[in-house]
């Protein structure tokens, strides 16, 4: 395994070895990023704490960890339980704590009784002559988790992922070396499970090990979710978004376009909610700031206009742009007090023979994109 490192744009970076059994790749993960993981946890339950107190916050996470939560993911996933097993064994973690980084959404959704905030930008194009089909992303979550960006290059036994996370994480956008990327959004008006499911880290994973968009499609339809998310999917040949809600998952294809855009909004399931002040069901509420929430659908727009012009010719570089650009590239206001800010920017080369990630920081201020690949 190679020693992590920071790369040249300040990620965290580490190559494991995943082909001796999963509790060993977690072991190994845990003692590469051993006090990047420890600080993390002490930092994330600094920022809950400013919500709830330090016994609140325990019992939250205690009862996540002895109910249904850990269930589902021992019975879905196994293996990505015991691989968080040895994250925690490796950095000397209490696995609960573990636990708490890798349930992003459902540890600040208890406190909070309420979504998680989101500003998350997908968009993917396909089937243009001579260029690769591509996926890419802005991924805004609490500024609470800047510092912590990590690549993971795992080797698995029939292929290799490169997944663009945290440390002390299983699962992360990216991209594997069949050619297959994914990405997430949280969806803002779709319904969240109350203490049961698989978290969508896990999901993003379980795609990562998939070869196409119809294995990924069937197993959105056979495990169950504990948020709401928009995973978008793209292979060598197609490209699909999932809206995927506790309940329900509704596919969108391209019909007849070479692309896909997606924000942070409801576009084709019937599965949603009202939100007091920012959605009636699939409609988005105007607010006093002359915007929806969280600028989703402006984003949408934006995004689409832009990809829909460029499409035949968009490249790695166009993406860049449009990823470091208003309305995708903002800060909010997020829970706790903290900022949502892009803290991930990354664009995947879906190709079997040059499949790889340009990924960079959001907060870094040069805003210096790395290509890595499987070579």
């Amino acid at each position: 395994m190679k020693e992590y490192c920071h790369l040249e744009n300040g990620i965290w970076y580490a190559e494991l070895d995943g082909t001796k059994g999963p509790y060993a790749l977690g072991l190994a993960s845990g003692k590469a990023f051993e006090g990047l993981i420890l600080k993390n946890i002490e930092h994330m339950k600094e920022v809950y704490c400013q919500a709830c107190t330090e016994e609140q916050l325990e019992k939250i996470l205690d009862d996540m960890y002895h109910g249904k939560y850990i269930n589902d993911l021992k019975i879905y996933a196994p293996h990505l339980y015991e691989e968080m097993c040895g994250i925690a064994d490796g950095c000397g973690a209490d696995l609960k704590d573990i636990m708490m980084l890798n349930y992003l959404e459902e540890v600040p959704n208890a406190i909070d009784e309420c979504y998680a905030g989101a500003g998350c930008s997908a968009a993917s194009v396909i089937k243009r002559d001579g260029l690769p089909n591509m996926i890419f992303q802005n991924m805004d979550f609490t500024d609470a988790y800047a510092g912590y960006e990590a690549v993971y290059k795992i080797k698995l036994k029939e292929k290799s992922i490169l997944m663009y996370g945290f440390v002390g994480q299983f699962g992360g956008i990216g991209v594997n070396s069949k050619g297959l990327g994914n990405t997430i959004n949280v969806i803002c008006n779709c319904p969240n499970n109350a203490g049961s499911g698989v978290p969508s880290t896990a999901i993003l994973r379980l795609i990562l090990e998939k070869d196409t968009v119809e294995e990924a499609e069937n197993l959105l339809h056979t495990i169950p979710r504990s948020t709401a998310g928009c995973y978008m999917v793209t292979d060598c040949e197609k490209t699909a978004v999932f809206e995927a809600s506790t309940n329900h998952v509704e596919k969108i294809t391209p019909e007849g376009k070479k692309f896909l855009v997606h924000t942070n909004h409801a576009l084709k399931t019937r599965d949603v909610i009202d939100v007091p002040g920012s959605f009636i069901g699939k409609e988005a509420l105007v607010l006093d700031t002359g915007f929806t929430e969280f600028k989703t659908v402006e984003r949408q727009k934006a995004l689409t206009a832009l990809v829909d012009r460029d499409c035949e010719t968009l490249t790695a570089e166009d993406a860049m742009l449009y990823l470091t650009s208003d309305p995708l590239n903002v800060q909010h206001g997020l829970m706790f007090s903290l900022d949502l800010s892009t803290l991930q920017s990354m664009i995947a080369i879906c190709d079997k023979d040059k499949a790889g990630i340009y990924v960079a920081k959001g907060m870094d201020s040069e805003r210096k994109f790395i290509y890595l690949t499987f070579n």
